[in-house]
């Protein structure tokens, strides 16, 4: 049976490597971090409204999906309806829908799926890259007794 090598390294050197993976850790979590979070409560009355009128949703906001490399990563923001109660929402066309709770959205069905249970939800995050590049987690909360500190 083979032996692994014991490997000897000072204490300057072990240091140094901790420090190495330290600072990696760090820069890839204050990547995620780095990204700003809006916060949006919805009134009860649209969350009702849309949440009986699914068809109504999706008439008031249009979508087409991003493709990558033949697989769906996205669902972009074709339009939204002037005057309608989505607009109050912050989306714009051109913003890019990446992520529905941090789950990366792969198909119309995930998209479908979250929004028929939203009645079910305190609260949804969405990943958006909005038109002009920049990361946006729109945080919007159903349940009128949270607030985004709590989800």
């Amino acid at each position: 049976m083979l032996q692994p090598e014991r490997v000897k390294v000072s204490r300057l050197n072990f240091l140094r490597i901790i420090v190495s993976i330290f600072s990696i850790v760090c820069v890839h979590s204050t990547a995620l971090a780095a990204v700003p979070v809006h916060c949006h409560p919805v009134a009860a009355s649209d969350l009702e409204f849309y949440s009986h009128k699914l068809q109504t949703f999706f008439n008031d906001i249009h979508f087409s999906p991003v493709f990558n490399e033949n697989k769906i990563t996205a669902y972009k923001v074709t339009s939204v309806q002037k005057n309608s109660r989505i607009e109050n929402y912050g989306f714009e066309p051109g913003d890019s829908i990446e992520k529905i709770n941090n789950t990366p959205i792969s198909n119309s069905e995930k998209l479908i799926s979250t929004l028929s249970k939203i009645r079910q939800l305190p609260s949804i995050e969405l990943l958006i890259q909005k038109n002009h590049g920049q990361k946006i987690r729109y945080q919007y909360l159903f349940d009128p007794n949270i607030s985004c500190s709590e989800t």
